[in-house]
């Protein structure tokens, strides 16, 4: 059960939310569901970047890392391609992160 007093955003931005869903993207009969979520939370800030630790995360299987640096390639892609809807933030920090190679720590 969850508060009502804690802003739904924050309840989809637990990395162990983000984790389960893209674990469920891998299996056919959760897949659609799981891209509808995905696509709820690809606009909240943070997003991108909690990406990007899930990826580094070596407790995770190979396969949810790879999940999620799919998802992040897309989410720039489309960014990119709509001049969309990333944070000045998050894309600063993807930008540290992956195109100067500073090792990423939060």
């Amino acid at each position: 059960m969850t508060d009502l007093n804690i802003p739904l955003h924050i309840i989809l931005m637990n990395s162990a939310n983000i984790v389960k869903v893209l674990t469920d993207s891998l299996h056919p009969a959760t897949t659609n569901a799981a891209y509808q979520q995905l696509s709820q939370m690809r606009n909240i800030n943070g997003f991108a970047v909690e990406l990007l630790l899930i990826s580094d995360d070596h407790h995770l299987d190979i396969a949810i890392r790879q999940s999620a640096l799919i998802y992040l390639k897309n989410i720039v892609q489309d960014h990119c391609q709509t001049n969309g809807f990333l944070s000045e933030q998050d894309l600063e920090t993807l930008r540290g992160s992956l195109l100067e190679g500073r090792p990423f720590f939060i």
